[in-house]
């Protein structure tokens, strides 16, 4: 969360690497996601899941990430479950109002609004008491 809030703030932009070797798998993979649509059905549904979650996106390794190293499958599928239906509502936003978000996406002191909020977020999760 901390390297996102650094690459968001456009103070370290290490994580471009990542989404550059995103983008490269992702452009072989999304072809796949074309014979999973229309969605009609669950098993639809999760096959274009499966291949949505490669989408170069820095956010989405990070909580990746989180998931990965989860207790448990079961927790680390409720994490993305989380984080999808707590990203939904933006996505659906982002799509009607993609101009204006663009515009604010680029001014640089949102940019490091955001990126201080989510490196303080990152620094709660790293020195909060964990219970196990």
């Amino acid at each position: 969360m901390i390297a996102l809030g650094l690459y968001i703030g456009a103070w370290w932009q290490a994580l471009t690497i990542l989404e550059r070797a995103g983008t490269l798998i992702w452009n072989r993979i999304k072809p796949l996601g074309k014979k999973f649509l229309p969605v009609q059905n669950p098993l639809q549904a999760l096959g274009l899941g499966l291949i949505w979650g490669w989408l170069p996106c820095g956010l989405v390794y990070v909580v990746l990430s989180f998931a990965f190293v989860s207790k448990s499958a079961w927790e680390g599928g409720l994490l993305m479950f989380a984080f999808g239906l707590g990203t939904l509502p933006m996505l659906l936003a982002i799509g009607t109002t993609a101009q204006l978000i663009t515009k604010l996406s680029q001014n640089i002191v949102i940019r490091r609004v955001a990126g201080v909020i989510i490196i303080l977020f990152g620094l709660m999760m790293l020195f909060m008491p964990h219970q196990h």
